[in-house]
């Protein structure tokens, strides 16, 4: 897993090997963000890139809570009631992003998944099941 919590990090990877399209989304929401806030990114948002050989226990120790677990009401993913606790999420091909306001004030997190059969199975299928966009109706952005 890779955790770009500094604003020196996330422009790091931009000028990393990681794969282009993850370089250039995380260049894109940076400047979203950077047109709507005037201070350092890194006091309101972090991304996480999650790779193929991170355990759950990994990626929970790295965002600090289960992306399985819907924290408002407890509710595990296969549960019958499950809703993700994400504010928003989106298939981007071959990787999902989710993104999570962890604090009252706005602070987010941007989880960065790859859509790669060695991605942790129960993480994996909680992306296929709710963020995969059918390709009659997917846009990506």
């Amino acid at each position: 897993m890779l955790s770009l919590r500094t604003t020196a990090s996330m422009r790091a990877a931009l000028t990393s090997d990681l794969d282009p399209a993850l370089r250039a989304l995380i260049a894109k929401r940076m400047e979203q963000l950077a047109r709507n806030y005037s201070g350092d990114l890194a006091e309101i948002v972090e991304f996480t890139i999650v790779e193929p050989s991170d355990s759950l226990a990994t990626l929970q120790a790295g965002v600090g809570f289960s992306i399985l677990h819907n924290v408002a009401d407890g509710a595990a993913f296969g549960d019958a009631n499950f809703v993700p606790g994400w504010e928003w999420a989106q298939d981007h091909g071959d990787f999902f992003e989710l993104v999570f306001i962890l604090t009252d004030d706005g602070f987010g997190m941007i989880v960065l998944v790859p859509d790669h059969p060695g991605v942790e199975f129960d993480v994996h299928a909680l992306c296929l099941e709710h963020v995969r966009c059918p390709p009659d109706r997917c846009r990506l952005e």
